[in-house]
């Protein structure tokens, strides 16, 4: 650590300590122990192949360089800012192998993990005096990570969930983006889906200029894209009996027929490469844009009082409780009691998309999409405490008594119970990572009542 401000040539106004930091360093972790031996799944009926064993596994090393600078203002506001730059090499993973070797998986050193954080905190004591003080902290992070090299053929992994994820995450080196441009595919944790119409301007280039508030493509007022034919509108449905209406598939430019008012899927249309597949796009991202915190401490003579939000912002969730209500009919999506005469929308509209033998609907067999995929961004009032400080009773201890909430309030547009979600299972093994909600009780809101002394 060097502290500039004690230099002779430090002359900046104002700034009354500045210290530069930095720091490297190496760690390991060795395989898991049973990842060298084969595994076989057996039962009464005999036995078949399970894991595929591996003897010639390294270890996997992590290499972190972190440099920052405090930072002292006006004899009051103290920064604090760090970048730390770490790669992660013989990655550990769980990959797939090839049919001639009969086992399914095997554990591999498959590549190298990058990852890039920044992080700012800033400190401001507002106020103290003799009786009365008051302290700020806010910190803002942002992590981003990357595979920058794979030494296995790319492939998709799910949450490990037991309940149809389906392949929520695609292992790729490939830097470029997506086929619709919408992300690098290798930063770590991009969430890849089938993707439904949302705009005019999402359409391919031949079918826009018939997409419009009179085409024979509209914007719903859930803001879907939907075929409604010439001369119709969205709001027909009922009115004029359209929602049994078909374009047959020979019409369609997708060459797969379309249903009136019902979502249209993003994939190729006829005539271009991958026709008739479902296609797959980063919808979203389970890792946050950035993280925030922000607390007060506020002190009275013998009263302290403590509170902390915080948030993360721009993760997304597969919805997978929304996934199995549009299965079971129980979804919100089916209330249609508020709704009137022309926005009001079949058990069809929501149910099953094509090759799930529906006619359309957001239903996928539980396969994430940009419907079930949500932004799950929040922020919570995660702790508010009060203490006071009693002292001596009867000349005994030094008593302190308090009261402290915590997972108080939850602000937030996820249509789920509570967006701090995430399961165990699959390859990350990890809730941060498997951003799926699969019926997990939410984040329970706790009161302590503590009682304290010293001697």
């Amino acid at each position: 650590m060097c502290r500039v401000t004690e230099e002779s040539f430090w002359t900046v106004p104002y700034v009354n300590d500045f210290r530069l930091r930095a720091s490297r360093g190496t760690a390991g972790s060795t395989p898991r122990f049973d990842a060298e031996y084969e595994t076989f799944d057996c039962s009464t009926s005999g036995c078949t192949l399970g894991q595929a064993g591996n003897k010639l596994l390294k270890p996997e090393t992590t290499t972190e360089t972190e440099i920052g600078s405090d930072v002292t203002l006006f004899d009051r506001l103290g920064v604090e800012f760090t970048n730390a730059r770490s790669s992660t090499k013989n990655q550990i993973l769980n990959v797939r192998t090839p049919a001639t070797l009969g086992f399914g998986n095997q554990w591999k050193n498959a590549g190298t993990l990058s990852n890039n954080t920044y992080e700012v905190s800033l400190n401001l004591p507002v106020m103290n005096r003799r009786d009365l003080s008051w302290s700020m902290r806010g910190t803002w992070d942002r992590t981003r990570t990357y595979i920058t090299e794979l030494f296995t053929p790319e492939y998709f992994t799910n949450a490990g969930t037991g309940q149809g994820t389906g392949s929520l995450f695609k292992i790729t080196s490939e830097r470029g983006p997506d086929g619709r441009g919408t992300g690098q595919q290798n930063r770590y944790g991009n969430i890849w889906g089938r993707r439904w119409y949302k705009s005019c301007g999402e359409l391919p280039a031949s079918v826009q200029p018939d997409c419009g508030p009179t085409g024979a493509y509209q914007v719903n007022d859930e803001g879907w894209v939907v075929w409604v034919g010439a001369g119709n509108s969205w709001r027909d449905g009922i009115t004029k009996n359209l929602w049994q209406t078909k374009l047959s598939a020979a019409a369609s430019p997708w060459n797969a027929p379309l249903f009136f008012g019902h979502p249209i899927s993003d994939k190729p249309l006829r005539g271009e490469p991958g026709e008739g597949t479902p296609p797959n796009y980063i919808i979203g991202n389970a890792l946050p844009d950035f993280r925030m915190t922000y607390s007060n401490n506020l002190q009275y003579k013998r009263l302290t009082l403590y509170a902390l939000l915080d948030g993360t912002f721009g993760h997304d969730i597969q919805n997978q409780g929304e996934g199995w209500g549009l299965l079971d009919f129980s979804s919100g999506q089916f209330d249609q009691a508020a709704k009137s005469v022309e926005t009001a929308k079949p058990a069809g509209y929501t149910w099953r998309a094509l090759e799930g033998g529906g006619t359309g609907g957001f239903y996928d067999i539980l396969g994430p999409n940009n419907y079930n995929v949500e932004d799950g961004s929040y922020a919570k009032l995660r702790e508010v405490s009060l203490t006071y400080r009693v002292g001596a009773v009867r000349g005994v201890g030094d008593w302190t008594v308090g009261l402290v909430g915590r997972n108080l309030m939850t602000f937030t547009n996820y249509s789920g119970y509570d967006p701090e979600v995430g399961v165990v299972g699959g390859q990350a093994n990890l809730g941060l990572i498997n951003q799926v909600d699969a019926f997990d009780f939410p984040t329970l809101r706790q009161f302590t009542l503590s009682l304290s002394t010293r001697f």
